[in-house]
């Protein structure tokens, strides 16, 4: 979920409108740091000169430059779009190969606890104003969701509070890969909560489980932040592991009831 940029500039002014490296520079910065994301559109030439303070042609040679890096796709009569810019995570053949072994989910859920655990606990500690609001509204709306019986919805919240709370470390590393990862999630290779949970039963406990990330990060509680972000991957990862014990007995069972020929 990204949100509508509020009131206010994205783009700083530059001094010397001479110099289209300090256009380059600062995208180059939004890039780096999160805030430009692949298939994000960049504003129109002209917003982005008025924004920046310099002329539409340095504009248009800062654009072209990020274009030559590999940063940004120009296409004709559409628009600039930030390219992508990280590789896939895993081969078709791979994520084929994942997709019948159980055992990558709970090989994923536990990279993911130390990666959360640690971005949780960084966020307690750099969150800015905006992005512990952020978080609060991201919490609101899962409450909403899951008080109007839409699991769909609920789930695309879980990952895009997750997404938040790593962007809120501020930590460019931890921000792409684990970017990389959720793009991973999003696809039908990992755990589908509305599929393998049985969200009827667990709804509230993994809001209250949310709430306690948020609170303890807007709180700038920092260890509290991150047990309560490992709490809950282990949750996760029991349930998981529960419901695929089930199923291979389940398996086991109908297998023993197929008729045998005499």
């Amino acid at each position: 979920m990204r949100k509508k940029n509020a009131p206010g500039r994205l783009f700083d002014r530059i001094d010397n409108p001479s110099l289209s490296d300090a256009a380059v520079i600062q995208i180059e910065e939004l890039i780096l740091s999160g805030v430009l994301r692949e298939n994000d559109m960049l504003p129109g030439e002209r917003e982005l000169a008025e924004q920046m303070g310099i002329s539409r042609p340095k504009v248009r040679q800062a654009l072209q430059q990020l274009s030559e890096d590999g940063l940004v796709n120009i296409v004709a009569k559409d628009g600039v779009y930030i390219a992508k810019l990280g590789g896939d995570i895993m081969s078709p053949a791979l994520i084929a190969l994942y997709n019948r072994s159980p055992s990558a989910i709970r090989d994923n859920l536990e990279y993911r606890r130390e990666k959360e655990g640690f971005a949780a606990r960084l966020a307690a500690n750099r969150a800015t104003t905006r992005d512990r609001d952020e978080l609060q509204e991201i919490l609101a709306e899962m409450q909403a969701a899951d008080q109007e019986g839409n699991p769909e919805r609920a789930s695309e919240l879980d990952l895009t509070l997750h997404h938040s709370i790593v962007f809120a470390a501020h930590n460019r590393t931890l921000t792409h890969m684990m970017t990389g990862l959720y793009s991973l999630n999003k696809s039908t290779l990992f755990y589908n909560r509305n599929e393998v949970l049985d969200i009827s039963t667990v709804s509230d406990d993994l809001f209250q489980q949310h709430e306690a990330i948020v609170n303890a990060i807007c709180k700038a509680q920092p260890s509290e932040a991150e047990k309560a972000a490992q709490q809950h991957i282990d949750y996760i990862l029991k349930l998981i592991e529960t419901e695929f014990e089930r199923r291979h007995r389940e398996s086991i069972s109908d297998k023993k009831y197929v008729p045998r020929t005499p």
